[in-house]
């Protein structure tokens, strides 16, 4: 019974002594973006399930390119994956001299989120839908400044889709992220930027969101005229997408987007928690090609 009773005294101690492994998650968007905070509560969910130390690094630039340049030539970090959209199989078409080949080097592992973009209006533009945009954008062609999270990203994106289906210009300004293109409309710098929902609704006292591009972004606002959404997805590099330690990350994840908390706090931050087997993300990202060829990006 003594000796019963000295393991469980000891027991915490134990656990705690355990050596954690180190895993660095990669993210090529700044701290507080949509990305960068599924990333960060997915880590905090991992920790809880796993003896590892999930430390988040952002490394900013190039619409993502920064980042995943380190990440697939740094191949001397098993323990490292990143998180990153849909979107960032679209520099293989608009950076000819890119060093890598997204569809080639990188292996997504596990979905983990929708994200939804919305179009925001600064609070002292006259216009409260997405129409009445649409209809001041075309009587003054390139009079209203259009903010955008960079070339490549998906506000660019969406921009592009709505220029080309509507015959509209804009006075199209890019910014480091969507963060800061919300933040320049917010402070009139701008008339309109695209973002995503989070950090939308992070700046409500200045801009208001006037149009949403999916009927499943929990908004109230008008849904436009074209339906858009991205996938937040868990990549690995190739060369240790089947190893061990990657493929029980994988499994994990799996199970934490499948999780009720998980979802109610992917939905809080204006996302959807997703779970897609290997079949759904090729299809998602085959999708993602076509309407970037309908948007006049990829080149037949």
């Amino acid at each position: 019974m003594k000796i019963l009773l000295i393991f469980l005294l000891w027991m915490p101690w134990l656990v705690q002594a355990q050596p954690k492994t180190q895993i660095k998650i990669v993210v090529p968007w700044s701290a507080g973006g949509s990305v960068d905070g599924v990333a960060r509560l997915w880590a905090a969910h991992l920790e809880k399930r796993l003896p590892v130390r999930a430390v988040v690094e952002n490394r900013v630039g190039a619409n993502g390119i920064i980042a995943a340049t380190h990440f697939i030539h740094n191949r001397t970090e098993p323990h490292t994956v990143m998180v990153e959209q849909v979107n960032g199989y679209l520099n293989h078409y608009l950076q000819a001299d890119l060093s890598y080949n997204p569809f080639l080097d990188l292996a997504p592992l596990a979905s983990m989120a929708e994200q939804y973009s919305v179009l925001v209006a600064h609070e002292s533009l006259a216009i409260n839908h997405w129409s009445q945009m649409v209809k001041l954008a075309r009587h003054t062609p390139g009079a209203l400044s259009f903010g955008h999270g960079g070339i490549g990203n998906d506000g660019w994106v969406i921009m592009k889709i709505v220029s080309r289906k509507h015959g509209l210009s804009f006075n199209e300004i890019g910014f480091k992220s969507g963060n800061d293109a919300v933040i320049s409309a917010a402070g009139g710098h701008t008339s309109l930027a695209l973002a995503n929902l989070t950090v939308a609704q992070s700046n409500l006292q200045q801009v208001r969101i006037i149009g949403k591009f999916s009927p499943r972004a929990p908004v109230d606002v008008p849904l436009v005229d074209i339906e858009h959404s991205t996938v937040i997805l868990l990549f690995a590099n190739k060369d240790m997408a089947k190893t061990d330690f990657i493929k029980e990350i994988t499994k994990h994840t799996r199970q934490i987007t499948e999780s009720h908390d998980f979802q109610q706090q992917i939905l809080s931050r204006g996302n959807r928690a997703i779970t897609y087997n290997d079949n759904e993300i090729h299809q998602t990202i085959l999708k993602s090609v076509e309407i970037w060829r309908q948007a006049g990006l990829v080149k037949p």
